[in-house]
């Protein structure tokens, strides 16, 4: 159903071109240079295995994802340089009449809608009859295939147009001390533990005295308890609260509706983070939107600057001082008190209709 949504979401492939002989997977492995060490010259296509008759834009697709995924692995970025000289080389011989806008737009539409194919590929062969596994790494042909759709999908969001948008979770969206205060109450008593205790056990698995992090299956075993057990204790009380900030869904939905798609950045344990988001995630999202989660174990700004140093965008955090890398905004919510922030490249916010309200001077007024 997530691949059939992403398939609606994503633009055709275009139609005006006449269907042409085809390679089927345009690598860099299988292309074949001169020896020139200076200016090594295009000699040939190798591994013909997939040739199709089809059209060019699967072909150009493909190629600007490898070349992405590839820029991805060995850089940290997607060197979209590199992608537009080589759709500038596909509109030199192109036939289609296409301005360099029209064509470079196809291009990226056609790479963003390869990853999503390939990526359900890799989902629906749960067996590893279709694609190779290592054994070694992974537990199973499963866990390797969705690996590789997890990398399609950062790939998938590497390559998608406009402003990425971060959204915080923790204290953002959700309530987080009023969960906690309710978790550990019922945990004391099922535990037989006081909450000072619990809070003192807490605080010494957190994995970062800044930014927080909740291992709850660590915290679980270490008083000796049953972690299954208490893992439903802790969905049934998700499930009884009502545990986002009233303004959380409104915000989302107003983003989505702008056109934006926001992205939820979090940090910490990430079974833990996926437990506490899951119940929720229907009603941040919309019939046409699912939000994706990122749960990340370093700070938000150095996971952005490895991997988006070179978009734009912005992040909405309860914490200040993330260091973005330069061309995305800083808004800092802060929901406790009137305290600004003192940098003056940080927009301080005291609640997230506020935040929209700066996002849509920076995003859409110009």
């Amino acid at each position: 159903d997530l691949v059939a949504l992403y398939r609606r979401r994503l633009p055709p492939l275009p139609s005006d071109d006449a269907p042409q002989i085809i390679h089927g997977d345009p690598k860099l492995a299988n292309m074949l240079f001169s020896s020139a060490a200076d200016a090594p010259e295009p000699h040939t296509l190798i591994d013909w295995e997939t040739y199709a008759w089809g059209s060019v834009w699967v072909d150009l697709g493909d190629l600007l994802r490898s070349l992405a995924k590839t820029s991805l692995v060995e850089q940290g970025s997607v060197d979209h340089a590199q992608l537009s000289e080589v759709i500038a080389g596909y509109r030199s011989v192109s036939t289609r009449g296409l301005s360099p806008d029209s064509f470079t737009q196809a291009a990226y539409d056609s790479a963003r809608r390869l990853c999503v194919e390939l990526a359900s590929r890799y989902l629906l062969d749960y067996e590893g009859a279709l694609f190779a596994w290592d054994a070694d790494a992974y537990p199973s042909a499963h866990a390797h295939n969705v690996q590789r759709a997890m990398e399609l999908r950062h790939v998938l969001r590497c390559l998608s147009p406009g402003p990425l948008v971060f959204v915080d979770y923790d204290r953002t969206l959700f309530r987080t001390d009023a969960f906690r205060h309710d978790l550990f109450d019922r945990l004391a008593a099922k535990l037989h533990k006081s909450v000072p205790e619990l809070n003192a056990a807490a605080r010494a698995l957190r994995t970062d005295e800044r930014l927080g992090g909740f291992d709850f299956r660590a915290f679980v075993r270490g008083f000796g308890a049953d972690v299954e057990d208490n893992e439903q204790e802790l969905r049934a009380l998700l499930r009884s609260g009502e545990y986002l900030y009233d303004d959380a869904v409104p915000f989302l939905h107003d983003l989505i509706g702008r056109g934006l798609h926001p992205i939820i950045l979090t940090y910490g344990d990430q079974h833990f983070q996926y437990e506490k988001l899951l119940p929720f995630l229907d009603q941040l999202g919309t019939n046409d939107y699912v939000v994706p989660v990122i749960v990340v174990s370093e700070p938000k700004g150095d996971y952005i600057a490895r991997h988006f140093r070179r978009r734009r965008g912005l992040l909405v955090d309860d914490k200040s001082g993330q260091q973005l890398p330069e061309g995305f905004t800083e808004i800092w919510l802060n929901r406790v008190d009137e305290t600004k922030a003192s940098a003056p490249n940080i927009h301080t916010v005291s609640n997230l209709d506020e935040a929209l309200e700066v996002i849509a001077d920076d995003f859409f007024d110009d």
